[in-house]
């Protein structure tokens, strides 16, 4: 709320720290309601556990979940949905049914390409190495058709233009990394100069610690003179959305369909009411990102809504799509044309496939025949009779594909018979269409999942993928629209028993997958969570318990016990090995918490009668976890001083408990000046050089000095780490930022000065690059540098000179650095 007011009665909560909240934590939030945002995410196995955990804690709580993407792409498909709702949906909608149904502004949006040399590049070559004359001069025409549009095409800035309408715009641009994120800035100031010739350009990236106040004076830059361009690397692309957002520049030249999605989303918002803009803009023709798949959502909700006599909830039919190279489009796949098998040899293939498969032309998709993707081409063919793609079939051409059985059906309906052919074939081996969700038939098929995201979304009652026709004919042979948990949850059952029958001493591990293709791990743990809901029968009670799944905590915890019992009773000692595992516990783990709890180190309780029994395996020469492991820190520390007479300890140095040695001797400073250290401890620490007070200042000049004496200047990344471990780079920062304060004493500034200390390193980079091309221009004449060379110091010496040309015609340099610049004929 912007006055900052925030409700009382709601607790915030990331994943990350639900996580690392222990069991009591979670019991004293008594929550009355939970909202799961972005719930997609309770997929990983961390935070899917720490949710499960607090749900079973608190099991009878309503929920309500939030994502755009319930589905978990690269996590073998699961629907989160599915696993944390059962699949109740109260509202789901495509972005192309929002536009319909005029909740967002349909959008204008701009194809271009901004760069075709390395397209022209790469076809002269591949036209050079063909061997066929005929093909050659064919391909050349093309060529040089190509050649004469592009000169004349228009340019990307022409095209800003044409579609920015207000200087008073602001844009974010999704770039695909640094070096392509400082290029794209270069670019669109010289793209924009007709528009706006100063823009205010921002940036936000992971590794830059300015990102957060970059977005925020993005956000509250209002100047209307300007026009206000956010670039992005991997930022921004779900959950924000900013006010008055004009739209977004796709610069990636690559990008996933979701990416692509929620990049194209940060122009869209309900509340808009200004037509947003979407420039498409990339460097060659095959990274043109497709916007078909919008537009098929949106034609496919019109005619959905239409024919169900719901046609006045249309409110826009399409959206505006301008293609700006269009024609360069079609010249190129002309030429790939001629390039590429040709047609005529493509449809002789077409017809021996037709002849040798029974008069068909159904294949496997991706089929490759004779060594050519016939499958693909047949696909392609279809395309450019619906319009979709460009390329050329005249009625000669359809007739002579028609003539062999070509059906020009939409790839659902064709991939529908090809998958029913397939559960036909499965139905007459198993009397039934009970498929598992990873079957795979032998022509390649992926039927399990096919049939299970059938019945799923007949099941959920959403809109139909199939016709009444193709339903009744599944329902012919077998298929069981509403088989789901019962029999899923048998078949989990078994391989959860075959797995824990012949491993009795492993964890389940992550990688091994249910029937639908989830993790048996996380099928495990939702299990016990059902069994603290309440919502578990006892036949499947008893069924668990009988292989051995703890379900509930004191039935775990009585297991740990007899078995840290018997290992006592072996080794009369508890110093479980790190990876000792019993029936899926990890016994070092477990026996850590009770430690912590024992000795009130921790907020879980024990009971008396847990405490008499960890009392009869001699706990009491047992310190808690924090106390071991600070002795075995110590212990570690203490071999390295012998060997090397101090603990000036390099910076990655790790204990074998896996503590960072150097973080923990700057924890026990801290300790010592707030009073929390024992006289025992300190002690200890004295017997090996504990050096209580250091000389922050005197530290880092010594390692500064190093650094100048070695590499010959202090200039020097900001993220430089020294071999010991010493932040380098981030403790010059500082101290550029402190004497710009005025908290840097005189002796101090002689110090750093005696060394070669480079205060302004903006001003001795310019003077480096500088260096280097005066040298590129006495060895050459001229500063016709290639694009991609990079200097010495990690500057690209092309963008650097233009941008100094620009600053010079725009009277940004001294006139000092004018004259420099014009000895290498650096002029306005």
């Amino acid at each position: 709320v912007s006055n900052g007011w925030k409700p009382e009665n709601i607790t915030f909560m990331t994943y990350a720290k639900l996580a690392n909240l222990t069991d009591a934590d979670m019991k004293a939030l008594n929550p009355d309601f939970y909202v799961i945002d972005e719930f997609h995410r309770a997929g990983s196995e961390i935070w899917g556990c720490a949710l499960n955990k607090l749900l079973s804690i608190h099991g009878n709580v309503p929920m309500l979940g939030l994502t755009a993407t319930a589905v978990r792409y690269l996590d073998n498909q699961r629907d989160m949905a599915d696993e944390l709702f059962d699949g109740n949906i109260a509202s789901e909608m495509t972005l192309g049914e929002a536009i319909v149904r005029g909740i967002i502004q349909p959008p204008k949006y701009v194809l271009s390409i901004y760069s075709y040399q390395e397209d022209l590049e790469r076809y002269e070559r591949r036209v050079k190495k063909s061997k066929r004359r005929i093909t050659r001069d064919l391909a050349e025409e093309y060529l040089e058709k190509l050649r004469r549009m592009l000169k004349n095409a228009v340019g990307v800035s022409e095209i800003f233009k044409k579609h920015i309408s207000s200087v008073d715009s602001k844009f974010i641009v999704f770039c695909s990394g640094y070096e392509h994120m400082l290029e794209m800035i270069g670019q669109c100031r010289k793209w924009m100069r007709d528009i706006d010739n100063a823009p205010h350009v921002y940036s936000v990236y992971s590794l830059d610690s300015q990102s957060e106040q970059q977005f925020k004076d993005f956000k509250e830059d209002n100047d209307p003179e300007h026009l206000k361009l956010l670039f992005c690397i991997d930022a921004l692309n779900e959950g924000i959305h900013i006010d008055n957002i004009s739209g977004v520049i796709l610069l990636r030249p690559t990008v996933s369909p979701i990416v692509y999605k929620q990049q194209i989303g940060r122009a869209l918002t309900a509340a808009g009411s200004s037509v947003p803009l979407i420039f498409d803009i990339v460097n060659n023709v095959e990274n043109l990102y497709s916007i078909g798949t919008l537009q098929d959502e949106v034609q496919y909700t019109v005619t959905y809504y239409e024919s169900t006599g719901r046609g006045d909830l249309v409110v826009n039919d399409a959206f505006q799509v301008i293609d700006e190279v269009a024609d360069v489009k079609k010249l190129f796949a002309q030429l790939e044309d001629v390039l590429s098998a040709s047609w005529e040899q493509m449809y002789d293939l077409a017809v021996q496939y037709y002849h040798e498969n029974n008069e068909s032309l159904e294949m496997p998709a991706g089929f490759m025949y004779q060594g050519y993707p016939l499958d693909n081409w047949l696909r392609v063919q279809r395309r450019i009779y619906q319009g979709k793609v460009s390329g050329i079939l005249d009625d000669e051409r359809k007739a002579k594909l028609e003539s062999i059985g070509m059906r020009w059906d939409s790839m659902v309906d064709i991939n529908f018979n090809r998958m029913y052919q397939s559960a036909y074939a499965y139905y007459q081996a198993h009397g039934d269409l009970y498929v598992p969700c990873s079957y795979i038939d032998e022509n390649g098929m992926h039927l399990g999942e096919y049939i299970h995201h059938l019945r799923k979304s007949e099941r959920k009652q959403r809109k139909s993928l199939l016709t009444e026709e193709q339903r009744k004919m599944l329902t012919d042979i077998g298929i069981d629209w509403t088989w789901t948990k019962e029999r899923n949850w048998e078949e989990n059952y078994a391989l959860l028993a075959e797995f824990m029958t012949k491993n009795p001493h492993k964890s389940v591990p992550l990688e091994l997958k249910t029937v639908t293709g989830g993790s048996l791990r996380n099928w495990k743990a939702d299990q016990v969570t059902a069994y603290r809901s309440g919502k578990l029968s006892s036949e499947k009670i008893e069924k668990l318990e009988r292989i051995g799944v703890y379900l509930s905590a004191s039935d775990k915890w009585t297991a740990a016990y007899s078995y840290a019992l018997k290992f006592y009773e072996k080794h009369h000692h508890t110093n479980f090995p790190q990876k000792y595992v019993v029936n899926g516990i990890w016994m070092k783990i477990w026996w850590d918490t009770q430690m912590n709890a024992y000795f009130g180190k921790s907020k879980k309780l024990l009971t008396a009668e847990q405490r008499e029994l960890l009392e009869a395996l001699n706990i009491q020469t047992h310190k808690s976890v924090a106390e071991r492991r600070w002795f075995e820190v110590y212990e570690f520390l203490k071999t390295y001083y012998t060997k090397h007479e101090n603990i000036t300890v390099p910076g990655d140095l790790t204990a074998p408990n896996n503590c960072n040695v150097r973080t923990w001797i700057c924890a026990q400073r801290t300790k010592y000046k707030k009073g929390e250290l024992s006289e025992e401890k300190i002690k200890l620490l004295n017997d090996i050089g504990m050096v209580w007070q250091i000389d922050l200042f005197q530290e880092g000049l010594s390692h500064a000095e190093v650094y100048a004496k070695t590499n010959g200047c202090l200039l020097l990344p900001s993220n430089y780490v020294c071999d010991d471990g010493y932040g380098l780079g981030q403790f010059l920062i500082r101290i550029r930022k402190r004497k710009k304060q005025g908290t840097l004493s005189q002796s101090q500034i002689d110090a750093l000065d005696s060394i070669g200390m480079i205060w302004d390193v903006l001003e001795e980079r310019f003077l480096l690059v500088l260096e280097e091309c005066r040298e590129y221009y006495a060895e050459h004449g001229d500063l016709h540098i290639p694009r991609d060379m990079v200097g010495k110091n990690g500057v690209k010496l092309y963008y650097w000179v233009t941008d100094c040309r620009r600053k010079v015609r725009n009277g940004k340099f001294s006139p000092e650095k004018v004259e420099l610049l014009r000895q290498i004929g650096i002029n306005a």
